[in-house]
């Protein structure tokens, strides 16, 4: 989905996890006007693990001004944006907390956030291969041994 226009709801973010939370698509503020990425291929990559223009979204389609209201299902611009959502301020926190070169394209998955980094989940377990049980005694060929 695509970054759209919203409305601000002027409600307070929960700190306990509201129900069904990773359904809710991410709404943020634009505190400045933020730009989009000079090229156009950027907005198709993972994020970059650093930039040096802080109003400059790498995702971003067209300028966004300052006070504007946008929900989406790209990784946020930490310089530029304010969490106006539970889902938003997780998906902003993650963001910004973990390496960036691993993250997927977006936090958005099947219809839900999806914040993994593939080193954030439990390893599996291994376990060694269990070999086949042997039965020691001989085979019976004929019918009176």
């Amino acid at each position: 989905m695509p970054t759209t226009p919203a409305t601000d709801d002027r409600k307070v973010i929960p700190n306990l996890p509201p129900l069904d939370w990773k359904k809710e698509i991410p709404k943020y503020r634009i505190s400045r006007d933020t730009k989009p990425a000079p090229k156009e291929r950027f907005r198709f990559e993972p994020p970059f693990s650093s930039g040096s223009e802080s109003d400059v979204w790498q995702y971003g389609q067209r300028v966004h001004k300052a006070g504007e209201i946008i929900e989406t299902t790209e990784w946020p611009n930490p310089g530029t944006m304010t969490a106006l959502n539970y889902s938003a301020r997780e998906v902003m926190g993650y963001f910004t907390t973990h390496q960036k070169s691993r993250l997927g394209r977006a936090p958005w998955r099947d219809s839900r956030v999806f914040l993994d980094d593939g080193l954030s989940n439990p390893l599996p377990k291994i376990r060694a291969p269990q070999p086949a049980r042997v039965d020691l005694e001989p085979a019976r060929v004929w019918p009176d041994m």
